[in-house]
């Protein structure tokens, strides 16, 4: 059974390996998302089992002041392992994210 949740201190190195392997796909830019846990950005973590198997990445959006809109989460990276694809981690952690999103 998927369980999602946003990524704490203890989640570092999980969520490196996740981004290593996004990274060793995406080859035309190796290393780039290895370890990289940015101020302003939320990190969220798919486990099944105790094990992690996807990630998104969201970062927080300020409208120009002259803006009507409030601050919204925009994804800017996301990765599931194979083995997962096609079985709804991706929508279970959009939609943790955007429940997330809603409570701050």
């Amino acid at each position: 059974m998927l369980h999602f949740r946003i990524v704490d201190s203890n989640d570092s190195l999980r969520l490196a390996d996740l981004q290593v392997l996004q990274s060793r796909e995406h080859e035309h830019a190796p290393g780039k998302f290895i370890a990289t846990i940015q101020p302003g950005y939320f990190y969220f973590l798919a486990y099944d089992a105790g094990k992690p198997v996807g990630f998104a990445e969201c970062g927080k959006i300020k409208p120009a002041p002259q803006s009507t809109l409030p601050e919204y989460l925009e994804m800017h990276s996301f990765y599931t392992l194979p083995e997962y694809r096609r079985k709804g981690v991706m929508t279970g952690l959009i939609r943790f994210a955007k429940v997330f999103s809603k409570r701050r």
